[in-house]
């Protein structure tokens, strides 16, 4: 069966329902009789079995985009290009739905890894404005050496801000071109990672790489990188794959600056792979 196959875990949601309301302003003398609307809405979430909530005031160019429509998008597109999706989880919290989808069939490991790492794709859906609908090709390593689950994303995600009109159609195209992303993504993850594996490196490579990187990381962090990387290499391997999932969970569970966390964590790893010869490899196998 092509499409969502376990949509029972997303019935929390779904179920969450976005209305929009006129705002007023009133004369502090007379505030019977001098209500004006303005040109604004007010934004109010339910969820399920809860009462409703307001959630921000927007302008009249924002554009409410509702959970069932990305969910929908999501099974059809599935169904359209034969691919069955599983639900992997589905959040929501201060006006943020996250919803992560992966494809059974594209489930890998690596060598010497016994973590499961599944490609998908992450739908992003803001109801209070502050972010982008968005669609993340990416993917989740289960379990990270701490425990956790760790993510990287694969390519850029397919997304605009909540402006004007999203018609359902729009939905569908970006839907569909994110998993078109993630397809041409995939492949070259995959062998990445296994010439990552097959990449031995040393304690001396490994001192020279965290020493690189010591202008590049906050002080209060350069004492844990060196911990996280060596336990990731004394679990997976002294490999060019157990260095970069220590780099992966500095920055996924160590890291609190959202806004440069992801580029540090990017950077890391592409002068990585670039010292030990495995971008030449892959760029060799794949041009």
């Amino acid at each position: 069966m092509n499409g969502i196959s376990n949509k029972t875990k997303l019935d929390h949601v779904a179920g969450i329902e976005v209305e929009e309301r006129p705002v007023y302003s009133a004369s502090p003398d007379n505030f019977r009789n001098h209500l004006q609307e303005l040109p604004r809405k007010a934004i109010w979430v339910k969820e399920p079995d809860c009462a409703s909530r307001f959630l921000s005031v927007q302008d009249q160019t924002f554009a409410t985009v509702h959970n069932t429509d990305v969910f929908r998008a999501m099974d059809e597109v599935a169904y359209d290009k034969g691919l069955d999706l599983e639900v992997q989880k589905a959040t929501y919290l201060g006006g943020k739905t996250m919803a992560y989808f992966f494809l059974p069939g594209e489930e890998f490991t690596v060598p010497g890894d016994p973590s499961v790492i599944k490609p998908g794709v992450l739908a992003a859906n803001h109801f209070g404005g502050g972010g982008k609908l968005r669609f993340l090709p990416t993917s989740l390593r289960d379990w990270c050496v701490n425990g956790q689950i760790s993510k990287v994303d694969l390519a850029e995600a397919v997304g605009r801000v909540h402006r004007g009109t999203i018609s359902y159609e729009e939905i569908y195209y970006m839907v569909s071109k994110s998993f078109d992303r993630l397809a041409d993504a995939v492949e070259t993850m995959k062998l990445i990672a296994e010439i990552s594996a097959g990449t031995s490196v040393t304690d001396e490579q490994i001192e020279a790489f965290i020493l690189s990187l010591e202008n590049k990381t906050a002080k209060k962090y350069q004492d844990k990188l060196v911990d996280v990387v060596l336990d990731n290499v004394d679990q997976l391997g002294y490999n060019a794959w157990g260095v970069t999932q220590g780099i992966s969970e500095m920055c996924e569970h160590h890291m609190t600056n959202e806004g440069t966390k992801v580029a540090w964590r990017d950077n890391a790893i592409e002068s990585l792979l670039a010292s030990v010869g495995v971008k030449e490899q892959v760029a060799v196998l794949t041009s």
